[in-house]
């Protein structure tokens, strides 16, 4: 969108600067008194009088869709705003529940970790980590299996 304004502001200022050579063009021509002159210079007149109309016409054009990309460039910088609040509560969010999660499956208790890691278990799973649960039963895994989420899953 702002490739298109600067097109268009481009476009209105060879617009303008078309229209003042023609008005000058158009002065110079009525210093001229001969008749056969005058009368060709009255339609050259004519045609310049009709492409400065025709370019005023487009000058119009153009800042109407300089002022229609504006305004697109607002909503869209509006949208991304909203989007970005978004994006920044989802990650509040997770961090809350990664904080739930971990505290959950007991991964911050001090005494417990330094007795895990003594006995070389640091990398064994929680069992809460490797269930799947059928969407709807969470709150009944949950309930049966209460502590029992944050056991680790040996082999023997």
């Amino acid at each position: 969108m702002a490739s298109r304004i600067e097109h268009l502001e481009q476009l209105l200022q060879r617009l303008r600067r078309r229209e003042h050579e023609l008005s000058q063009l158009q002065a110079e021509q009525t210093d001229h008194t001969d008749t056969g002159e005058v009368d060709q210079l009255a339609a050259e007149i004519s045609e310049l009088e009709s492409a400065s109309r025709l370019l005023n016409m487009q000058i119009d054009e153009c800042l109407k869709e300089l002022g229609d990309a504006r305004e697109d460039v607002l909503v869209r910088e509006g949208e991304l705003e909203d989007a970005r609040n978004e994006v920044q509560n989802l990650r509040h969010e997770l961090a809350s529940l990664q904080a739930v999660q971990e505290a959950a499956l007991g991964q911050n208790v001090q005494e417990a970790e330094s007795w895990i890691q003594a006995h070389a278990l640091a990398d064994s799973t929680r069992l809460g980590e490797v269930l799947a649960v059928v969407p709807g039963w969470e709150r009944a895994v949950e309930t049966v299996l209460g502590h029992f989420l944050s056991a680790l899953q040996v082999d023997n």
